[in-house]
């Protein structure tokens, strides 16, 4: 997972200041984020995720998605980050969807699950 993380940091380091300035989105959240939206990228274009399977990672990733809207990340600021981290597909070695690739969407894909099956959670407690 620390292969997969490197190039996306890197990639999206020029958001690293912005994210801070807003106070809206963590670090951490910002490279679960990035790492899941890479993957995302990766299963468009590798395609190792049964069909009912990638419906739920969409899912996922619109639930996390609209989380982080609600809590007032700027539209503008969340399309450059997934322009940003879908680039990782293009990179070495994740563009020859080898298994590498499939092991990198299976870790976006568990990441995204879990993020968004807590956000479920923490809307479910509310009153």
């Amino acid at each position: 997972m620390k292969i997969f993380l490197i190039p996306l940091i890197s990639c999206s380091i020029s958001l690293l200041a912005q994210a801070s300035d807003q106070s809206k989105l963590s670090i951490d959240e910002l490279r679960a984020y990035s790492a899941i939206i890479g993957g995302v990228a990766m299963e468009k274009k590798c395609q190792f995720i049964h069909k009912e399977r990638r419906i739920d990672f969409e899912l996922s990733v619109k639930t996390i998605q609209k989380m982080l809207l609600n809590r007032g990340v700027k539209k503008d600021y969340l399309s450059k980050l997934n322009i940003d981290s879908s680039k990782i597909a293009e990179t070495v070695p994740y563009n020859n969807c080898g298994e590498e690739t499939k092991m990198a969407i299976g870790v976006a894909f568990k990441t995204s699950w879990h993020w968004a099956l807590s956000i479920a959670k923490a809307h479910a407690k509310k009153p």
